[in-house]
């Protein structure tokens, strides 16, 4: 299995907290790893946030305290959050629960329409260029 490994691992920090002091640790890990993206987690946000801020200021706070570092949305891939969301949001990650209970087929074309949708709300086209109002990705 290890000779299977690439040999240069690349590793996504997540971000975690709803406030500044809350963020601040995993900021300083971002700030020494320099990773090429990083992840905030959309359900872990949505639990400690008490509704103090949406989930698009709490992004953009992340952005600003990042250099506007990429990031990975973890747990919702709703085209109509991602569309709403800051330009630093290039990806998202979730399972759709609603697919758990169709056919093969079925789950294939679901999974293809869910990625055309999120891909148009980030701003991708279906060919993987930038849509006109997609920001620089």
């Amino acid at each position: 299995m290890r000779e299977k490994l690439p040999e240069q691992i690349s590793i996504i920090p997540s971000v975690k907290g709803a406030n500044l002091d809350e963020r601040t640790i995993c900021e300083q890990v971002v700030g020494k790893l320099q990773p090429d993206m990083l992840a905030v987690g959309y359900t872990e946000y949505s639990a400690v946030s008490n509704g103090e801020q949406s989930i698009t200021e709490h992004l953009e706070a992340v952005a600003r305290e990042t250099a506007e570092k990429p990031v990975l949305l973890l747990g919702s891939a709703s085209p109509d959050l991602l569309s709403q969301l800051p330009d630093n949001v290039v990806a998202s990650t979730q399972e759709p629960h609603n697919l758990l209970w169709r056919r093969q087929s079925e789950i294939r074309k679901s999974y293809r329409d869910l990625e055309a949708e999120v891909r148009e709300a980030l701003g991708y086209r279906h060919d993987g260029e930038e849509t006109e109002t997609g920001g620089e990705k």
